[in-house]
């Protein structure tokens, strides 16, 4: 269909062109040229200003590096007289004039020629030859009739600009080039001005694009986002990419990329200000995720106050970000005097007031030249106010949108709301009954706005504003601007606290974000001191209005919550029920009310305290609250990068508000306490995140380290002296944050950390205790670092580095920094090698009494939460011990039994390692396993049993071990139950004397199993994942027993057979028990919403007679999972093979086949079937449609098919209406293939009303594409 679309275009441009006159024909043939990356000079050939020709030599000429390209055009209506042929010569001729051109035809590097004719073969090599005549190296290019409607529907929106009535385009799709010249006829500062100062940011963007085929470009309005991606383009542009530009044009661009981004080609699209139309955004990412990797690079540029407006549509997308800063002083000076206007005066004195108001912003630079004139120097400018005033100045004298109130009001009222629909009664009712404003006049202004390319517009429905910068101005002159107000904004935010909260918040931002909070701060308040009378007795106003206006309304405001917070109920709780814990996560969201205070504790705000100590009173009132209110000042009591300019002041009026008395009761003073002490392990550390709220939910991370100030010492002291007071009653969590603390010492100098080390040295000593292992364990911590900064003397901790504790941790502990003479850290194996050495040589010699000391002494290590750190060490011990002494590892482990230590042992070699290496003597270490009770009896017994081999196996181990399984309690576990088959030949013998029935149980597996899964005891039972089919072949005569394995398992533990492998390890030793199991599972599910989707049942394909195991299986399903509806059935189930599987694709698209033709006369059943097609076999949608077409020609029985899978989406749904329309377009085309195709007419007209409806759909969808996703 879009070749045929394409045929049709070219067919009308070559109509076009035949009857094309000669000055439009040459205009056309520069554009196409220029895009063609030809550098446009001049065209002597052209009149200026006017649609005629003139006579000139060449008809328009290019840069070509060191020389020249010359380009002649021909027309019919050139009213050349010797002929067409010859006029091509006379053409070439001209070229090479040197007195025509005024250049050597050495320096001619390419002759071009374009007509509205055709040239031949022989005509083309004529011509070629003559060009070489005059200079070989010249190449030669011809345009025609012929190549010129390609060349024109390759670049979008060419061809529609020049041939009258022809749409290529939807217009959001740009070159580069037309792009950049579109730039200089908009509102904002072209990007025609020069690039300047962002060379480094060049480098990095280049770099990322590297490695990523999606860069981020964000930053805040006017940086130069839009100019940095252009200059991107044109450098990818020389490495064999083509350049393309979305706008922010809100109409959709699916269509375009389809057909101006070929499969062949490398492309480099820019998404230029994406916030502004997030549908092409989904629409280009889409696309993107579709394309070969490496062919397509994508620049989005984004301000970084929406940034967060576009993380949903890049959930799939692998990108890259890099944040533009305001550009630096030396180079906004050097932007500003290269775009000052030939002939403009601009002196040190204006030049030094644009930099300070630009403020690094190189648009608010480029916007203030606007206020400079030529020979004038003494323009005035103190302001942002100014400089926007002066640049809309020259818009206003031109369509008077600042004088004629009716249409900035207009424009005002659009920027508000961002978008509207003209079919909006509730806003039109809004607008009319609150501010008399009449609906039908105010669209009327739209659409003549909309000529003046100051709005767009969908139709006559759908309008929104076109420039954000015209938006927040006119937005500014209509509601805050005193001078040009036009509706009262006091009026307006009262009536929109309620409907309109969120528009109103995000308004404000903008405004903020453009002119400045605190020169906009009297204009605003003024406004807001009316409202705040008037919602006095409404509380719900109140809480609305404050959550926009706190800022300008901070005393209030708090007022507000203090009064919220008294008439809260009181809490009582004990403190056990008291939690300190809290989500530190982003997607945390402050509650009702709470929500006010958080803002005053992230600002820089003079009532940071009142705010604090509210929040503090919150928590006394209702201590439930702990956990929300900690998450937030987590938050913001961490340091900011400003901090040090307030000497940190936050932080010291925090300490200062969470110190105790002697007056408090006991319970706040455990909740002054645990606040301290939470915020403290936040203000450790000394590289830090600041994250800053730009408005609409979106915010800007610096990452940044701290600066040492005399006050920062302060307050460091200050909470390392509070900490030492709280030591004794909280012993781990002062210490956890003092090791925080002190692997950042390294930061300091020694001069700046002599106090605080004297500080600390003193805690050590008088507080800690060299017998307590996490004491020893904290000042050999603070000991490595000290010493690798050389600020201390080892001599004064003797006490801890001679610790007993110390040393033996030195033997036990595992070091992963552990180094040979050298200097190299040491490989895993050679680790462990060097530890077992350690341990080794230390337990040589020692008796019973001492091992036993060592374990106790491990024992209080572990207590004090270091387990991790001994537990290979014990299992190594017990290994070295028993190769060593077999006797004295027996009476270690029986210790271990009686005393019952509380230290990790559950490592099995310490069993089984002695057993497998014949260490022990079998039957007396049997007799001590079961000697005593211990925690560990259960596993250890089973490690035993598991660790004999067959040497070692007997009739009385076998007994043993049936007597022990079947008396097993709470967990059972087995890694490799085949192993079992060792106990085979006593379990023989025991049939022979036993009254077991023989045909039972045929084998020792069989046996072993049944007493496992009849004990009951057991709640946990697992074997090895792979049981089913390890060990299927040890059950062929008791099936039964092997289902019911196979149930126990599939209860005790929901991983168990993820991929239904276990269970078709079963079906192909009994088919049966598919049907069983599918009757079981379905059994258990809920009527109309079965959960079947995680089953893999595709190996029914592999196993006897399938057809008809899938026939019944189908009932099945459909006992709880009719088919009604178009998402993927349940029987979907039964046709999922593994990838590639062709043997068993072939045998379930048979089925299909067979299917179809059985049931074809039963509309329920097709429709079935066809789902399964859909949704695993939908490259063969057409084939099967055709059978069943040629089987059953009744029209009704084609309603109820399904031919498009139903599936979730993201953004817009025009991509997706697209597939469907392709799909029933491909139907359509098929039914001509049918026999007799006239009996099919009705089933034609069936899919053509499908598609009109899609059509519709599309259409609805565009509408509110172009609204857009706004609150």
């Amino acid at each position: 269909m879009a070749i045929k679309a394409q045929f049709m275009q070219t067919t009308i441009i070559e109509s076009y062109l035949k009857a094309i006159d000669q000055a439009t024909f040459q205009k056309m043939m520069n554009h196409l040229l220029f895009l063609e990356k030809y550098k446009f000079i001049g065209s002597p050939g052209s009149v200026v200003g006017k649609n005629k020709t003139s006579k000139g030599a060449p008809d328009s000429f290019f840069e070509d590096g060191d020389g020249f390209s010359f380009c002649e055009m021909t027309t019919k209506d050139s009213g050349y007289e010797k002929g067409f042929y010859q006029k091509l010569e006379d053409d070439i001729k001209h070229c090479f004039d040197f007195s025509a051109t005024g250049i050597a035809p050495n320096l001619v590097k390419n002759v071009i020629l374009c007509t509205n004719e055709e040239i031949s073969a022989e005509q083309y090599n004529s011509l070629k030859t003559m060009v070489r005549s005059y200079n070989p190296s010249s190449n030669f290019e011809t345009y025609t009739v012929q190549n010129i409607p390609y060349k024109l529907l390759y670049y979008p929106g060419l061809a529609e600009k020049y041939v009258p009535g022809l749409g290529t385009t939807a217009g959001a799709l740009n070159t580069l080039q037309d792009f950049v010249a579109l730039t200089g006829k908009g509102i904002q500062p072209s990007l025609l001005n020069p690039f300047v100062g962002r060379d480094e940011e060049i480098e990095q963007a280049t770099a990322l694009l590297e490695k990523y085929n999606v860069l981020i470009l964000t930053g805040g309005q006017g940086v130069g986002k839009s100019k940095l991606a252009i200059e991107l383009a044109e450098k990818y542009e020389t490495d064999g990419f083509e350049a393309r530009v979305i706008d922010n044009n809100p109409v959709a661009v699916w269509d375009d990329l389809q057909k101006y981004l070929l499969p062949n080609k490398k492309y480099l699209v820019v998404i230029d200000d994406a916030n502004k139309s997030l549908l092409n955004l989904n629409y280009a990412l889409q696309f993107f995720n579709g394309r070969e990797d490496g062919t397509l690079k994508i620049i989005i540029t984004i301000r970084d106050y929406v940034r967060s407006a576009i993380d949903n549509l890049l959930l799939d997308t692998k990108y890259v970000e890099l944040k533009i800063s305001p550009i630096k002083q030396d180079k906004l000076h050097d932007l500003i005097r290269s775009a000052v206007p030939k002939g403009y005066v601009i002196n040190a004195t204006g030049l030094q007031r644009v930099i300070s108001i630009a403020n690094g912003n190189p648009r608010l630079a480029l916007m203030a030249l606007q206020s400079f004139s030529k020979d004038n120097e003494d323009n005035e400018l103190d302001s942002v106010f100014q400089i926007y005033d002066h640049y809309f100045k020259k818009l206003d004298s031109e369509i008077s949108i600042l004088s004629d109130k009716r249409k900035l009001s207009a424009l005002g009222i659009i920027s508000f709301f961002a978008v509207m629909d003209r079919n909006d009664k509730k806003l039109q009712e809004f607008l009319e009954t609150n501010f008399q404003i009449n609906w039908n006049e105010l669209w009327e202004t739209f659409i003549e706005l909309e000529k003046n390319e100051l709005v767009d517009l969908f139709g006559t429905d759908v309008v929104k504003i076109s420039d954000q910068v015209l938006a927040t101005y006119s937005f500014y002159k209509t509601f805050i601007d005193n001078s040009t107000a036009s509706i009262d904004y006091s009026q307006w935010v009262l009536h929109c606290l309620s409907p309109y909260n969120r528009k109103i918040s995000r308004s404000l931002t903008d405004c903020i974000n453009t002119f400045g909070f605190y020169d906009l701060k009297e204009a605003i308040t003024s406004y807001l001191i009316p409202i705040q009378d008037s919602i006095t007795n409404d509380n719900a106003s109140a809480y609305k209005f404050y959550t926009v206006f706190w800022m300008y309304r901070e005393a209030e405001t708090l007022s507000y919550i203090q009064n919220w917070v008294n008439s809260l109920p009181q809490e009582s709780l004990g403190l056990e029920e008291l939690v300190f814990k809290f989500k530190n996560n982003d997607h945390v969201y402050a509650t009702e009310y709470f929500e006010l205070l958080v803002p005053f504790w992230r600002s820089n705000t003079h009532y940071f305290r009142e705010s604090l100590i509210i929040g503090i009173n919150l928590i006394k009132k209702q201590p439930s609250r702990i956990p929300e209110v900690l998450k937030f000042l987590n938050d913001c009591i961490s340091f900011n990068r400003f901090d040090y300019t307030t000497d940190y002041e936050r932080q010291n009026i925090f300490l200062e508000l969470v110190s105790v008395d002697e007056s408090m009761t006991s319970e706040q003073e455990y909740i002054y306490d645990h606040l301290f002490l939470s915020i403290m392990s936040t203000l450790t550390g000394t590289e830090f995140n600041d994250i800053v709220g730009l408005g609409d939910g979106a915010m800007m991370m610096h990452r940044f380290h701290l600066v040492y100030t005399p006050a920062f010492f302060d307050l460091h002291q200050k909470m390392l002296l509070r900490l030492f007071l709280l030591h004794k009653k909280y012993n781990d969590e002062v210490l956890d944050i003092l090791r925080q603390l002190i692997v950042h010492i390294d930061y300091f100098s020694m001069s700046e950390f002599a106090h605080e080390q004297q500080l600390l040295e003193d805690f050590i000593e008088k507080d800690l205790n060299s017998n307590i292992y996490s004491h020893c364990e904290f000042v050999l911590k603070y000991i490595e670092v000290l010493s690798e900064n050389g600020l201390t003397s080892l001599s004064k901790f003797h006490n801890y580095l001679d610790s007993p504790l110390v040393k033996l941790a030195a033997i036990f502990e595992v070091d992963h920094f552990e180094k040979d003479e050298l200097g190299n850290i040491l490989t895993f194996d050679k680790q462990e090698k060097v530890r077992e050495q350690r341990i080794a040589s230390y337990i040589k010699g020692k008796n019973l009494s001492e091992l036993a000391g060592i374990l106790k002494t491990i024992e209080q290590m572990v207590d004090d939460g270091n387990s991790w750190e001994f537990d290979t060490s014990i299992m190594m011990l017990f290994r070295l011990l028993a190769e060593e002494d077999v006797t004295l590892y027996m009476q270690l482990l029986e210790s271990v039994m009686v005393n019952q230590y509380k230290i990790p042992l559950n490592y099995g070699t310490i069993v089984s390692y002695p057993l497998k290496q014949k260490l022990v003597e079998i039957h007396p270490f049997y007799k001590l396993l079961n000697k005593h009770d211990y925690p560990q009896k259960q596993y250890w017994l089973q490690l035993f049993f598991e660790a004999l081999d067959q040497t070692n196996v007997s009739d009385f181990y076998f007994n043993e071990f049936v007597v022990f399984i079947g008396k097993m309690k709470q967990w059972a576990s087995f890694i490799n139950f085949e192993d079992f088959t060792k106990f085979e030949e006593c379990y023989q013998n025991y049939l022979g004397i036993s009254s077991l029935d023989n045909s039972q149980y045929s084998n020792v597996i069989q046996y072993l199993s049944s007493i496992l899964v009849k004990n009951r005891d057991i709640q946990t039972l697992h074997f090895e994942r792979s049981f089913c089919q390890k060990c299927g072949k040890y059950y062929l005569t008791n099936l039964n027993l092997l289902v019911e394995i196979y149930n126990r398992l599939l209860a005790s533990y929901s991983s168990y057979d993820h991929d239904n492998e276990e269970l078709k390890a079963i079906c192909q030793l009994l088919p049966d028990f598919f049907l069983q199991h599918l009757e079981s599972k379905i059994a258990t599910q809920t009527y109309m919403s079965p959960k079947m989707d995680n089953m893999k049942l595709g190996f029914v394909w592999d196993l006897e007679n399938p057809d008809q195991l899938v026939d019944k299986g189908i009932e099945l399903v459909l006992t709880k999972s009719p088919h009604f509806s178009d998402w993927e059935h349940a029987i979907n189930i039964f046709f999922r093979s593994a990838k590639g599987d062709k043997k068993n694709d072939e045998k379930m698209l048979q089925y299909i086949e067979d299917y179809i033709k059985a049931h074809k006369d039963t509309p329920e059943d097709i429709a079935l079937i066809f789902n399964v097609v859909v949704y695993r076999f939908n490259e063969q949608i057409i084939r099967f449609l055709k059978q069943f077409l040629i089987l059953n020609n009744d029209v009704e029985a084609i309603k109820n098919i399904y031919v498009i899978r139903n599936q979730g989406y993201s953004g817009s749904r025009i991509p997706y209406i697209e597939r469907e329309i392709k799909v029933y377009g491909s139907i359509i085309d098929m039914l001509s293939t049918l026999p007799e195709p006239l009996k099919y007419l009705r089933h034609k007209e069936h899919w053509e009303r499908q598609i009109e409806y899609l059509k519709r759909q599309k259409q609805h969808e565009a509408k509110s594409d172009f609204k857009g996703w706004f609150e």
